[in-house]
């Protein structure tokens, strides 16, 4: 019969414990730091981009992989370290000093950069354990508020889920997840989508975002002889909003089938109801001036010549408010892809 001594009992019994509380460690999810939104080029307010900051913190929080440090405790660190705000403190040395102070295993920053009349939203995840970048990621699209929300959840989406496989690679122990309805959304189609335009003075800005989430920017503006290309877009519903600056925006859908086809959007500028409206009644107004003013005329009227000559000038004058009223933007479908400009 094997006995066992006290002594080696106690090394038994705190070799268990240490263990336990290694899996424990391994099983919590790791601690993260989110800084807030340095937004350099100011293209929000300060409450917007405060806004901005927690919805994006909460984004990080969504689902249990991360453990987000409490947003008071971060503003608490950056005010012993002399910062009066987060843009004080992204300098990376500053932020491995708080996230250390706060017990945090990462931080996470991100940052808004204005590309001509687009905007880029940059988020890096930091490992402190070993000072080098685990993760990094950009959304391209517009700088209104709206356009900057869908950016943050296109790329924080794209965050998690690059971390959720990392971790499933990573215990050999799991079985593969069977394929699920979801995971057939994501599969790519051949579909490619052309934006053009004939207009010779206009370039206009597009988004496209598809059925999954996924933004697919535009490299640059569309303008005459230059064209965007949309590719690698996921089955189903897709959604794309183009811009220009001094007229009207124009969103549409359009379905992405399993095709190798192309399909071009071409777009123009057109009339809005206030050109047409001032056009019409502009016009009007002329040609009754010009009435009255030929029969006052031809019948010795001074009256009618008097009243003709005013309403002449009105009718000229809408005619020409006309053509100041911003018009707006409309894209073709397929249907008209033949269209010449």
């Amino acid at each position: 019969m094997l006995t066992c001594s006290p002594m080696r009992a106690l090394v038994l019994v705190g070799a268990q414990l240490a263990l336990s509380s290694a899996a424990f460690a391994d099983a919590r999810p790791p601690v993260v730091a989110v800084f807030g939104i340095r937004d350099s080029a100011s293209v929000l307010s300060s409450t917007e981009r405060e806004r901005l900051a927690r919805y994006l913190s909460a984004r990080m929080a969504e689902g249990g992989r991360y453990l987000v440090v409490p947003e008071s405790d971060l503003q608490q660190a950056i005010r012993a370290q002399k910062k009066e705000s987060y843009e004080a403190c992204y300098e990376e040395a500053c932020q491995i000093e708080i996230g250390r102070e706060l017990a945090a295993e990462k931080t996470f920053v991100t940052e808004i950069v204005r590309l001509g009349d687009s905007c880029a939203v940059t988020s890096v995840l930091f490992d402190l354990k070993r000072a080098a970048s685990e993760q990094a990621a950009t959304e391209r699209g517009a700088c209104d508020l709206n356009a900057l929300v869908r950016s943050v959840e296109a790329l924080t989406s794209r965050l998690l889920g690059k971390a959720e496989a990392g971790d499933k690679l990573a215990d050999a122990r799991a079985p593969p997840a069977p394929e699920t309805k979801a995971s057939a959304v994501v599969r790519k189609s051949a579909m490619k989508f052309r934006f053009d335009t004939g207009e010779v003075d206009q370039a206009f800005n597009v988004e496209f975002l598809g059925p999954d989430g996924q933004t697919h920017p535009c490299p640059q503006p569309v303008r005459l002889g230059v064209s965007c290309l949309v590719e690698n877009v996921a089955f189903g519903e897709a959604r794309y909003r183009v811009f220009a600056q001094g007229l009207r925006p124009f969103t549409d859908t359009v379905h992405v089938e399993d095709s190798y086809e192309t399909v071009t959007l071409p777009i123009k500028e057109i009339a809005s109801m206030g050109n047409i409206v001032a056009w019409t009644f502009g016009g009007l107004g002329m040609a009754a001036g010009t009435a009255l003013t030929s029969v006052g005329i031809g019948i010795d009227n001074s009256g009618l010549v008097y009243a003709g000559i005013p309403t002449f000038v009105v009718g000229a004058g809408l005619l020409v408010t006309g053509f100041l009223i911003d018009g707006r933007i409309y894209v073709g479908d397929s249907m008209f892809a033949r269209w010449t400009f």
